[in-house]
């Protein structure tokens, strides 16, 4: 289900190719999750899992004319913060956050 989601997401962004010869347009993803030491061990390797995906779906130019970046946000696996940080990806970059990715910790999801 969240690989399907992954695909469709792609299909749409490719749409937005600027063509060739131009500068990549960057899209910002906003990431969502623990980063702090937790009881949730495997979260400090979600942000490494993210990057290697971005980093991955740039060298293979599978959304032609950009080139995708990670914002990510530490929630603390705290439901308030995580509320907090979600509304900072979406508002304070002049650049807009096009979709977020997260949460490793399932209180906060």
């Amino acid at each position: 289900q969240d690989c399907m989601a992954m695909y469709v997401f792609l299909f749409l962004l490719s749409f937005l190719a600027w063509g060739e010869g131009r500068t990549k347009k960057p899209l910002y993803i906003g990431g969502l999750w623990p980063s702090t030491p937790n009881p949730f061990v495997y979260s400090q390797y979600t942000g490494i899992a993210a990057q290697l995906a971005l980093d991955h779906i740039n060298d293979a130019d599978l959304v032609p004319g950009h080139e995708l970046f990670l914002r990510h946000r530490d929630s603390k696996c705290d439901v308030g913060l995580a509320l907090y940080q979600m509304g900072e990806l979406l508002r304070l970059f002049d650049e807009p956050t096009i979709v977020l990715v997260g949460e490793a910790c399932s209180p906060v999801t």
